[in-house]
């Protein structure tokens, strides 16, 4: 909790920082993570992610303290659930290079 007016606008800040970094280590990753073929639609659907988890996130989070009482809910769920998406990912890379592979030979 911000006491005084100079921590709070430190605080907001790095808050700020944090967004503008994340961004711009966004379009790099996915370029990475999906290649470039298909990058535009993927940074989108990345962006719109973004949005969407930054208007919903906050509702679900307050759910879980309303109905438990507790935020750590909040905390431990994220977690899961990236778990569960990277795996995702890496099994639809896997799946889309085997298939590859066999169009090939």
């Amino acid at each position: 909790m911000a006491k005084s007016l100079p921590y709070f606008i430190l605080c907001i800040c790095l808050v700020g920082f944090s967004f503008g970094g994340l961004l711009v280590v966004f379009a790099p990753i996915v370029k990475n993570v999906f290649g470039s073929r298909f990058y535009n639609r993927n940074y989108g659907l990345i962006f719109i992610g973004y949005g969407i988890g930054a208007f919903v996130g906050p509702k679900i989070s307050a759910s879980f303290y309303d109905s438990t009482g507790f935020y750590v809910v909040g905390y431990l769920a994220p977690p899961s659930c990236c778990r569960r998406c990277c795996a995702g990912v890496r099994r639809q890379k896997a799946d889309y290079r085997h298939a590859e592979r066999k169009s090939i030979s």
